[in-house]
């Protein structure tokens, strides 16, 4: 037997079932509040991209940007970089009811205080000192168009994303 087919065949892949199955669908924030979704990635070039999306409570655009820097980091870093981002631009925008999503639970927990992770803890101090100056808080573009925003509107890019989104929220 060859080297790589032993290390193949110790190495088999197991078939692995979804723990569940969740359809991607973005859920209104309540009248007059702001919503934020955020999403980062490592890249393996040494790149770390972070984006978001603010919209209001009828899902309208309201802003959306990414951003790009030569930096390695964990993904655990770079979705507290870009909650760190995406809160200075709402403190900026001086709005007084945010609500913020994320896909990174360990982001929620350190936010609630239900965990403390050493390597973001001081991202995650300086993004509760944000919250606390907005009342009634809540809790891959980046890399080819690197440091943008666009006002009113999204991307083209992701355009198609936005409107399968708003297909499953009427």
């Amino acid at each position: 037997m060859l080297l790589v087919e032993e290390f193949n065949l110790a190495n088999r892949k197991t078939d692995c079932q979804p723990i569940a199955l969740v359809s991607p669908r973005w859920c209104r924030p309540q009248a007059d509040n702001v919503k934020i979704n955020l999403d980062a990635g490592v890249f393996t070039n040494g790149s770390t991209g972070w984006g978001f999306v603010a919209k209001d409570h009828h899902g309208a655009v309201l802003f959306s940007a990414t951003r790009k820097e030569e930096l390695v980091v964990t993904p655990l870093m770079a979705e507290t970089l870009a909650l760190r981002w995406a809160l200075s631009w709402a403190e900026g925008e001086h709005f007084t009811s945010l609500c913020i999503e994320t896909d990174v639970e360990q982001v929620v927990h350190c936010l609630r205080r239900k965990k403390k992770i050493a390597a973001i803890e001081f991202l995650i101090l300086d993004c509760l000192d944000y919250l606390s100056r907005v009342s009634n808080s809540l809790v891959g573009l980046a890399k080819s168009v690197e440091n943008r925003c666009w006002v009113g509107s999204v991307p083209q890019q992701i355009y198609p994303f936005l409107c399968k989104d708003f297909s499953h929220y009427q």
